[in-house]
């Protein structure tokens, strides 16, 4: 199976870009290594996202950021349920810095 986005930059006659050494040893070098060694086949489906994006322009309440892909959801839920960790272990700081009650009497 091809990855989609290669077939879309063919299509507008676009190449890819060159890697840039500064983005090798990041998520993003690894993730163009799996994409240009054939290995990596997203999960999504571009037809699928592409009508999923045209009908949230008709939610009353659409959501501020549209999450697409299995893959995507897991990412990001991992990402703020440590972020919310990261946040509750100060609580007890962030309380403890309010005024008390009886000095704002």
């Amino acid at each position: 199976m091809e990855y989609w986005s290669v077939g879309v930059l063919v299509a507008t006659g676009e190449e890819p870009l060159s890697p840039m050494p500064e983005y090798a040893n990041t998520p993003a070098g690894a993730a163009r290594k799996r994409i240009e060694g054939g290995s990596y086949v997203p999960p999504g489906d571009p037809a699928k996202m592409v009508r999923a994006i045209i009908s949230s322009v008709d939610e009353a309440n659409a959501p501020k950021r549209l999450v697409l892909g299995g893959d995507a959801y897991t990412m990001i839920h991992e990402a703020l349920r440590e972020r919310l960790a990261r946040l509750e272990a100060q609580k007890d700081l962030a309380f403890s810095t309010d005024f008390s009650p009886s000095s704002l009497e």
